[in-house]
Protein backbone atom coordinates (compact mmCIF):
# COMPACT_ATOMS: atom_id res chain seq x y z
CA UNK A 1 0.00 0.00 0.00
CA UNK A 2 1.72 3.04 -1.48
CA UNK A 3 -1.38 5.61 -1.41
CA UNK A 4 -4.88 6.33 0.68
CA UNK A 5 -7.33 8.43 1.14
CA UNK A 6 -8.85 9.09 4.13
CA UNK A 7 -12.70 10.54 3.61
CA UNK A 8 -13.72 12.52 6.95
CA UNK A 9 -10.76 14.33 9.04
CA UNK A 10 -12.81 14.30 11.96
CA UNK A 11 -11.36 12.71 15.68
CA UNK A 12 -11.23 9.33 14.04
CA UNK A 13 -10.31 9.61 10.16
CA UNK A 14 -7.67 12.66 11.72
CA UNK A 15 -6.02 10.08 14.23
CA UNK A 16 -5.75 7.49 11.29
CA UNK A 17 -4.04 10.18 9.17
CA UNK A 18 -1.47 11.00 12.25
CA UNK A 19 -1.40 7.51 13.47
CA UNK A 20 -0.02 6.16 10.33
CA UNK A 21 2.10 9.66 9.66
CA UNK A 22 4.54 8.63 12.37
CA UNK A 23 4.41 4.58 11.68
CA UNK A 24 4.23 4.57 8.00
CA UNK A 25 6.05 8.09 7.22
CA UNK A 26 6.35 6.61 3.26
CA UNK A 27 2.86 6.59 2.89
CA UNK A 28 1.19 8.89 0.73
CA UNK A 29 -1.75 10.13 2.55
CA UNK A 30 -4.54 12.39 0.85
CA UNK A 31 -7.11 13.80 3.16
CA UNK A 32 -11.08 14.37 1.69
CA UNK A 33 -13.27 16.46 3.93
CA UNK A 34 -15.92 19.01 3.17
CA UNK A 35 -14.59 21.47 5.67
CA UNK A 36 -11.45 23.33 4.66
CA UNK A 37 -10.60 24.65 7.96
CA UNK A 38 -9.90 20.56 8.70
CA UNK A 39 -7.94 19.91 5.66
CA UNK A 40 -5.57 23.41 6.50
CA UNK A 41 -5.03 21.78 9.96
CA UNK A 42 -4.62 17.95 8.94
CA UNK A 43 -1.66 19.93 6.32
CA UNK A 44 -0.29 22.25 9.13
CA UNK A 45 0.03 18.95 10.97
CA UNK A 46 1.56 16.92 8.67
CA UNK A 47 -0.69 14.17 8.48
CA UNK A 48 -1.63 14.61 5.21
CA UNK A 49 0.48 15.18 1.94
CA UNK A 50 -3.09 16.81 0.35
CA UNK A 51 -6.17 17.76 0.63
CA UNK A 52 -9.01 18.05 -1.18
CA UNK A 53 -12.76 18.06 -1.35
CA UNK A 54 -15.03 14.70 -2.20
CA UNK A 55 -15.67 16.14 -5.03
CA UNK A 56 -11.91 17.25 -6.60
CA UNK A 57 -10.02 13.85 -4.16
CA UNK A 58 -7.99 11.64 -6.55
CA UNK A 59 -9.80 8.36 -5.26
CA UNK A 60 -8.53 6.62 -8.82
CA UNK A 61 -4.98 7.26 -7.31
CA UNK A 62 -5.40 5.10 -3.91
CA UNK A 63 -4.78 1.65 -2.78
CA UNK A 64 -7.24 1.71 -0.14
CA UNK A 65 -9.97 4.77 0.62
CA UNK A 66 -11.23 4.53 3.93
CA UNK A 67 -14.60 6.21 4.39
CA UNK A 68 -14.14 8.02 7.99
CA UNK A 69 -17.60 10.27 7.83
CA UNK A 70 -20.65 10.36 10.04
CA UNK A 71 -22.84 7.29 9.65
CA UNK A 72 -25.58 8.74 7.60
CA UNK A 73 -22.82 10.72 5.12
CA UNK A 74 -20.83 7.45 5.21
CA UNK A 75 -23.77 5.48 4.00
CA UNK A 76 -24.28 7.78 1.04
CA UNK A 77 -20.61 7.84 -0.10
CA UNK A 78 -20.58 4.01 -0.38
CA UNK A 79 -21.42 3.72 -3.85
CA UNK A 80 -20.23 6.71 -5.23
CA UNK A 81 -16.65 6.52 -3.95
CA UNK A 82 -16.65 2.88 -5.18
CA UNK A 83 -17.21 3.74 -8.72
CA UNK A 84 -14.45 6.35 -8.73
CA UNK A 85 -11.88 3.67 -7.48
CA UNK A 86 -9.97 1.27 -9.45
CA UNK A 87 -11.29 -2.28 -9.62
CA UNK A 88 -8.09 -3.45 -7.39
CA UNK A 89 -8.34 -0.84 -4.75
CA UNK A 90 -9.81 -1.29 -1.66
CA UNK A 91 -12.57 0.39 0.33
CA UNK A 92 -13.61 0.20 4.13
CA UNK A 93 -14.86 2.45 6.65
CA UNK A 94 -14.79 3.16 10.22
CA UNK A 95 -18.13 2.96 11.39
CA UNK A 96 -19.89 1.42 14.02
CA UNK A 97 -23.46 -0.06 12.81
CA UNK A 98 -21.96 -2.76 10.01
CA UNK A 99 -24.86 -4.99 8.66
CA UNK A 100 -26.47 -1.90 6.78
CA UNK A 101 -22.91 -0.35 5.62
CA UNK A 102 -21.69 -4.21 4.31
CA UNK A 103 -25.27 -4.71 3.06
CA UNK A 104 -24.63 -1.56 0.85
CA UNK A 105 -21.25 -2.34 -0.22
CA UNK A 106 -21.99 -5.72 -1.48
CA UNK A 107 -24.56 -3.48 -3.84
CA UNK A 108 -21.35 -2.72 -6.09
CA UNK A 109 -18.70 -5.31 -7.64
CA UNK A 110 -15.86 -2.66 -8.47
CA UNK A 111 -13.88 -2.53 -5.68
CA UNK A 112 -13.78 -5.05 -2.67
CA UNK A 113 -15.15 -3.39 0.82
CA UNK A 114 -14.24 -4.25 3.87
CA UNK A 115 -15.72 -3.49 7.04
CA UNK A 116 -14.11 -2.19 10.05
CA UNK A 117 -14.58 -0.62 13.58
CA UNK A 118 -12.31 0.99 15.58
CA UNK A 119 -13.02 0.65 18.98
CA UNK A 120 -11.70 3.71 20.34
CA UNK A 121 -11.99 7.54 20.77
CA UNK A 122 -13.12 10.47 23.34
CA UNK A 123 -15.73 12.80 24.32
CA UNK A 124 -14.39 15.78 21.19
CA UNK A 125 -14.39 15.98 17.57
CA UNK A 126 -12.83 17.15 14.75
CA UNK A 127 -9.47 17.04 13.80
CA UNK A 128 -8.22 19.80 16.62
CA UNK A 129 -9.33 16.51 18.91
CA UNK A 130 -7.33 13.96 16.66
CA UNK A 131 -4.00 11.81 18.74
CA UNK A 132 -1.93 9.72 17.09
CA UNK A 133 -2.31 7.64 20.19
CA UNK A 134 -5.72 6.75 19.66
CA UNK A 135 -5.92 3.47 18.34
CA UNK A 136 -2.87 2.37 20.17
CA UNK A 137 -4.02 -0.67 21.94
CA UNK A 138 -7.43 -0.76 20.87
CA UNK A 139 -9.45 -3.89 19.18
CA UNK A 140 -10.66 -3.09 15.83
CA UNK A 141 -13.55 -4.82 14.60
CA UNK A 142 -13.12 -6.83 11.15
CA UNK A 143 -15.97 -7.76 8.54
CA UNK A 144 -15.67 -10.15 6.21
CA UNK A 145 -15.65 -8.75 2.61
CA UNK A 146 -17.79 -7.60 0.12
CA UNK A 147 -18.54 -6.28 -3.86
CA UNK A 148 -15.50 -7.56 -6.23
CA UNK A 149 -15.21 -11.19 -5.83
CA UNK A 150 -11.42 -11.12 -7.38
CA UNK A 151 -9.01 -9.70 -4.58
CA UNK A 152 -10.68 -10.33 -1.33
CA UNK A 153 -7.95 -11.86 0.69
CA UNK A 154 -5.53 -9.38 -0.42
CA UNK A 155 -8.09 -6.14 0.35
CA UNK A 156 -8.78 -8.01 3.40
CA UNK A 157 -4.89 -8.08 4.77
CA UNK A 158 -4.74 -4.68 3.92
CA UNK A 159 -7.51 -3.54 5.79
CA UNK A 160 -5.87 -5.32 8.56
CA UNK A 161 -2.26 -4.52 8.29
CA UNK A 162 -3.41 -0.69 8.18
CA UNK A 163 -4.98 -1.06 11.42
CA UNK A 164 -2.43 -2.92 12.71
CA UNK A 165 -0.03 0.09 11.28
CA UNK A 166 -2.34 2.56 12.95
CA UNK A 167 -1.33 0.75 16.44
CA UNK A 168 -4.74 -1.73 16.99
CA UNK A 169 -3.40 -4.49 19.77
CA UNK A 170 -6.02 -6.91 18.20
CA UNK A 171 -7.95 -7.51 15.63
CA UNK A 172 -11.63 -9.15 16.14
CA UNK A 173 -13.41 -10.80 13.08
CA UNK A 174 -16.78 -10.43 13.55
CA UNK A 175 -20.24 -10.69 11.18
CA UNK A 176 -21.44 -7.56 10.29
CA UNK A 177 -25.25 -8.81 11.47
CA UNK A 178 -23.67 -8.91 14.72
CA UNK A 179 -21.78 -6.15 15.43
Amino acid sequence: MDRIAIVGLGLIGGSLALALRDRRPSLRILGVDLDPESLRLATKAGAIEQGSSPEEAALESCDVVVLATPAAGLMEAILPAARRMRPTAVLTDVCGAKEAVCGRAAQQDRVVFVGAHPMAGTEYRGFAAALPSLFQGATVAICPPVGRAEGRGAADAAVRDLWLAAGAGSLLDIDPSTH
